[in-house]
């Protein structure tokens, strides 16, 4: 008892001395006093349930030598960004805990994410010297050639591309993006048939902010369309597929391409090549039937979140994560990927009229993974989808090997 009393104890001195580094004064004031004292404004973007937010203040803001780093040179403010929310806005917030830096009434450099406190005090000396995170990727990307001849770091370029987005340097991270597009695979053969996996998401997060982004990878896809239409390829085919579902948003010439190969085996051999991408676009629009047609091997999904739930035990029972706040438990969040993972592969099997394989899947799920319970999910799906719970009735009627999550579910 007592050592859990000094514990709560010594956690609250430190979130205590954490917050004594934010002026109380509002962000206007604090603002205007850090121009006229000639020293960095610093903004941290937060919110009450943000668990990366609590542990900077536990590990990072309670260092002694980022407290001094920050009595000296800047006067700083925290932002909740639910309280505030169009001071967030103005902020460009769009993920917490994110760091923004002004110097001389204008902003230098932002980070997001959870900073140890020899990394952000890193990060802080940079600032102080001038040196921006971009110009510390500059530098370790190395310079970009125009052509083919030399080696590029491209994942490096990435990071440049991301921190521009984040800087809000849309037409340099346009630039970024249209020239990593264009010669990626010329530099890492990872690139050389994947770009679009790799690049959509990236490229689909600028164009949702930037519609000039999205005019010109809009005109790369068309042009993509004409040349399969000439001689396909599977490169270019999941080229225009990452385009048009995580940078354009069209999903009707995708879900036409889908109708148009789902009901012949060769058909169905092409979409399972690109399932990693498919399988979240057609569950979002409700085409669970499909996704149930094209899963292979469903039990083996069961077996690779059991050896991912082992490695991330193993992880964490040799590092300092088994200490994180209860708020932010990284096996809790693989646990819940885990579940919403396994629920929606029986619930397309069953879909899918797989019968045999949907039971099958889930009571290996409930050998296997005793700690993780998909009732909840699948009588989510269920209620959402009625005509399926009424099939899975009948088809479920009098079999002995019923899993209880699905029975459950179902009634």
């Amino acid at each position: 008892m007592r050592h859990t009393q000094l514990a709560i104890a010594c956690s609250v001195i430190l979130v205590a001395a954490a917050s004594a580094q934010f002026t109380d004064a509002s962000y206007t004031e604090a603002f205007d006093r850090a121009v006229k004292e000639d020293k960095v404004f610093l903004v941290h973007a937060t919110a009450v349930w943000c668990g990366p937010c609590k542990m900077m203040d536990r590990d990072t803001y309670s260092e002694e030598s980022v407290q001094e780093w920050l009595r000296a040179n800047a006067i700083a403010v925290k932002v909740d960004v639910d309280e505030q929310p169009d001071r967030a806005e103005e902020l460009g917030i769009r993920a917490m805990p994110t760091m923004v830096v002004f110097k001389g009434g204008e902003e230098f450099d932002r980070v997001t994410g959870y900073r140890g406190p020899d990394d952000f005090l890193g990060w802080l000396e940079d600032v102080k010297a001038g040196r921006s995170t971009l110009d510390a990727l500059r530098e370790s990307a190395g310079d970009r050639p125009m052509d083919a001849g030399g080696r590029v770091d491209i994942f490096g370029r990435m990071e440049i591309a991301q921190q521009l987005v984040e800087a809000r340097e849309f037409d340099a991270a346009l630039e970024e993006y249209l020239w990593l597009w264009n010669n990626a695979g010329n530099h890492d053969e990872y690139f050389e048939d994947s770009r679009g996996a790799l690049l959509g998401y990236e490229i689909g997060v600028l164009s949702s902010r930037y519609p000039k982004a999205k005019e010109a990878f809009a005109a790369i896809c068309d042009e993509i369309e004409e040349q399969l239409r000439e001689q396909p390829t599977w490169s270019e085919l999941g080229d225009w597929l990452a385009l048009n579902i995580e940078v354009l948003e069209r999903s009707a010439p995708v879900l036409a391409w889908v109708d148009r190969n789902i009901e012949d085996e060769e058909g169905q051999r092409s979409l399972r090549r690109f399932f990693g991408q498919l399988q979240p676009f057609l569950i979002e629009h409700g085409r669970w039937r499909d996704t149930g047609r094209l899963i292979s091997r469903p039990e083996a999904t069961v077996r690779s979140t059991r050896g991912m739930l082992n490695m991330m035990g193993s992880a964490m029972s040799h590092s300092d994560l088994e200490n994180l706040p209860e708020e932010y438990d990284p096996m809790a969040y693989f646990h819940t990927e885990s579940e919403l993972e396994l629920s929606q592969t029986v619930f397309a099997l069953i879909a899918a009229g797989r019968i045999e394989e949907a039971a099958a899947t889930a009571n290996l799920a409930a050998e296997l993974l005793p700690e993780l319970d998909i009732t909840e999910r699948l009588m989510e799906f269920f209620d959402e989808h009625t005509e399926i719970r009424d099939d899975a009735k009948r088809a479920f009627a009098g079999r002995e090997d019923l899993p209880d999550a699905v029975a459950e579910a179902i009634n």
